[in-house]
């Protein structure tokens, strides 16, 4: 399953693809990989690892994860290497936009290491809000939780009006 967006396409994750196990590799090298790679056998693009593509170079790793509160756990890694490009800006916002029209994810979340300013920054930028109570309950040192509410979102049992 391949996910088009307007910039990017997110290609899932094939481990007998010998480019996509170097694009690992060269990922954990850097220590950007937080997720598995196990992919889910679903018909809907969510619990499944992703390869990132632009004009079919890869330059990163996705992860979209649905939990059981109707949200979307968003992790992700580009390589060092296209890090200057707003890779992560055109990502974010492509992902957010692609995510927002599943009516029933209440919120996308991203956990941020808050020493990574340019990740944060741009998070913040583009429209994600800093979680100061799960972040003082959890006490993550370190890491904070940045979430952006579906404008799309409706409630099971409501009315599409």
């Amino acid at each position: 399953m391949n996910i088009n967006l307007h910039t990017l396409v997110l290609e899932t994750f094939d481990s007998n693809n010998i480019s996509h196990l170097k694009l690992m590799k060269d990922l954990l090298k850097e220590k950007k990989i937080i997720h598995t790679l196990d992919r889910k056998n679903n018909s809907d693009p969510f619990n499944i690892p992703y390869i990132i593509l632009l004009n079919n170079k890869m330059i990163g790793y996705m992860y979209l994860l649905q939990n059981k509160n109707d949200e979307v756990l968003l992790e992700y890694a580009i390589l060092q290497n296209q890090n200057k490009k707003k890779y992560h800006e055109i990502l974010l916002r492509e992902v957010t936009d692609y995510l927002s029209n599943f009516e029933d994810i209440k919120r996308f979340n991203i956990n941020v290491d808050l020493s990574n300013l340019k990740k944060l920054r741009t998070t913040l930028e583009c429209g994600y809000d800093p979680d100061y109570e799960d972040y003082e309950n959890k006490n993550y040192p370190g890491k904070m939780i940045l979430r952006r509410k579906n404008p799309n979102y409706i409630q099971e049992g409501e009315e599409n009006e």
